[in-house]
């Protein structure tokens, strides 16, 4: 994180079923914060502007942003990162913009709530047997990382699920369910590794993307049966 503070910084979570918008002050304190559920592009836009006007402040005074890259839903994760990258744009200077992890804020956060808990494993949702997850050994968190079933399964530890706006596979068994709360961030901004300093804000990928070659291929109906 910079050396110095901003006097206000807008944090956007768009990641989990309640959007999230608020606005820090310089001791990291909340000026303003407002959670709704539902669909990212009918709550997002509204939120900041709420939040905005109840600090009377004006967008183009926002002098930094931090947002969720995920993992969480696709959708509002790069609703969310185009609409800071358009106001930076639209902003002197191009205001700093800081990353951090859902699951890596989620795992903070439970260490918030349980001091004492050392080991766990904080999953969520990516595709059918494969979990994006983050583990908390010896009470460090560690970066998320996609594993399969067989890891979740052989993990003898306190296991947790952050349910996602939308899943592909049912919750693991034995798992507690864990309330989102990106409104925790005031009193773990500073916690070692959370936050990142970014170019430009970019939605999490849980694995590179797959690009193949398109070869031009003129379409051949099936042979008929003989």
């Amino acid at each position: 994180m910079p050396k110095t503070t901003p006097q206000f910084s807008l944090g956007i979570d768009a990641s989990n079923p309640a959007c999230f918008a608020g606005l820090l002050d310089r001791d990291n304190n909340w000026l303003a914060h407002k959670s709704i559920e539902g669909p990212a592009l009918e709550t997002l836009f509204a939120e900041v502007e709420t939040v905005l006007s109840r600090a009377k402040l004006p967008l183009q005074a926002i002098p930094r942003y931090l947002y969720c890259e995920g993992p969480g839903s696709p959708l509002g994760l790069r609703l969310a990162a185009m609409a800071i990258q358009t106001w930076r744009t639209l902003q002197d200077g191009s205001p700093p913009c800081l990353a951090y992890d859902s699951l890596q804020l989620a795992a903070h956060c439970l260490r918030l709530d349980h001091p004492d808990l050392s080991e766990a494993l904080l999953v969520a949702d990516w595709k059918k047997d494969t979990w994006n997850a983050v583990t908390l050994e010896k009470g460090q968190v560690n970066a998320c990382k996609p594993i399969p079933q067989a890891y979740l399964e052989a993990w003898e530890g306190p296991r947790y699920h952050l349910p996602q706006r939308k899943g592909w596979q049912a919750p693991p068994s034995n798992a507690v369910a864990l309330r989102y709360t990106p409104e925790h961030l005031d009193k773990l901004i500073d916690s070692h590794g959370l936050l990142r300093a970014v170019d430009s804000p970019e939605p999490f990928a849980s694995a590179p993307a797959n690009f193949q070659n398109w070869v031009p291929e003129r379409h051949r109906a099936p042979a008929p049966d003989a």
